[in-house]
């Protein structure tokens, strides 16, 4: 069973259901809805197998994130790391991907609704508001997408064109896809790349003399999307005369998972969430316990990534430490300099970054690294629950939406990554 066949019949399975339900034989619906289940556990299955059977066989074939590399029909393609020029979208034959298909990596300022135009001229505000009313005037484009998206549960699939708009408007919020951490669309919850274990070693040989065949190692890194999800809620009243319910709802959606995925990505427990990049073993760790009195702190995390042969090109730090290095001052009285190195680099402000750690919860965490050295799963398109009755929504006469999202991050390079704790910012008066 390849992709295409699953989806298929994947589909007709939701259209019997929902007929089913429609037809009131609520236990038909759901022997039909347990079917769907096992439809999709045999599908995780295959691509287990074949992830396994990939992994095993045609390593020399598997991209290297860190590189070029070779698909499998022997076509060299670009991933990350590599040398691009002109437009920087890469793919790569990844492991996990059925039938060794090349899979496009999105990278900062490429936008993943270029890939799905906007043809019908389709409006988030208009599909919301016709799935929680079901009225459609003026709206038949709109209508004619839900129908075909309709399955047989709560859920409220947006349409892929609608759907990469709000992933867009996300990745513009959140300062680690806007420092150039590239982007993966995942079809499923679950995809195994490549990154480098051990990097090849050359030397040099007198002429004829035999050579020590040194080798590239690869090891794998599964990306198993979690769930970020927003609450929002809407009034009857809007949904009937806001002007700007458009606006309002894609901004809405976009800020939280934007925060969410800043969050979660940094410092998320591995659990319930991604695994946060902060929180591994073997990333640079550099501890400071000192008052902020120069850039010096900043300059050694630098050095850290580059002794490991990186280049880190962003800089993040939060509100509280952005503006205490603002208002360090040389023994003349002026604006502290910035070290060249530092001022070059994406320099990024995001409040997901502590300020009150520490014993006396004046301390603050920092991170310098290189965007490439990491790579964020996201699973497209996005869906949302309604709800007339949920906690207290027919009483105040609104509506909630919790939106879906699934999302996960891999650390290709983790020391290329450096986390700076200990920053002592002294309160200003």
């Amino acid at each position: 069973m390849n992709k295409q066949e699953y989806k298929t019949k994947r589909d007709a399975m939701l259209a019997a259901a929902d007929k089913l339900i429609q037809e009131g034989k609520l236990n038909d619906s759901e022997s039909k809805m347990q079917e769907i289940k096992n439809l999709d556990a045999e599908w995780e299955k295959a691509k287990l197998d074949q992830a396994n059977a990939n992994s095993l066989e045609n390593n020399h074939k598997v991209a290297n994130l860190e590189g070029q590399s070779v698909n499998a029909e022997g076509q060299t393609v670009e991933a990350i790391g590599s040398n691009l020029t002109g437009s920087s979208t890469g793919t790569f034959g990844g492991m996990g991907q059925m039938n060794n298909t090349d899979q496009t990596i999105f990278f900062r300022n490429e936008l993943l609704s270029a890939k799905t135009p906007n043809v019908n001229n389709l409006s988030l505000g208009k599909y919301v508001k016709g799935a929680i009313t079901g009225k459609w005037e003026f709206a038949q484009a709109e209508q004619h997408e839900f129908r075909a998206l309709s399955t047989a549960t709560a859920g409220v699939l947006i349409p892929e064109v609608l759907s990469n708009q709000v992933i867009d408007m996300a990745r513009n919020q959140s300062i680690l896809f806007q420092s150039g951490v590239p982007m993966l669309p995942m079809d499923s919850n679950n995809m195994t790349i490549s990154r480098v274990k051990s990097d090849p070693q050359f030397g040099f040989k007198a002429e004829g003399a035999e050579t020590t065949e040194s080798v590239m190692e690869f090891e794998p890194v599964v990306l198993k999307s979690k769930t970020v999800y927003g609450l929002m809620s809407i009034t009857l009243e809007a949904l009937q005369s806001s002007a700007n319910l458009e606006s309002v709802v894609r901004n809405s959606m976009a800020e939280s998972i934007a925060r969410t995925i800043d969050y979660s990505c940094l410092f998320g427990d591995g659990v319930d969430e991604p695994k946060g990049i902060l929180t591994y073993d073997d990333i640079n760790l550099q501890a400071e316990a000192a008052d902020l009195t120069n850039y010096d702190p900043f300059v050694r995390a630098v050095g850290a990534v580059r002794r490991a042969n990186g280049e880190p090109t962003a800089w993040a730090l939060n509100a509280t430490t952005d503006e205490q290095l603002n208002l360090l001052k040389d023994a003349e009285g002026n604006p502290l300099a910035i070290p060249p190195v530092l001022e070059k680099m994406e320099r990024m402000v995001s409040n997901q970054l502590p300020d009150n750690e520490g014993v006396n919860s004046d301390e603050s965490t920092s991170v310098i690294y290189d965007p490439r050295a990491l790579l964020i799963g996201l699973q497209s398109p996005i869906r949302i629950e309604l709800s007339r009755e949920a906690e207290d929504a027919y009483r105040k006469g609104i509506v909630y939406l919790r939106i879906y999202a699934m999302v996960d991050i891999a650390v290709l390079r983790p020391k290329h990554i450096t986390k700076i704790t200990g920053l002592k910012v002294t309160p200003v008066a």
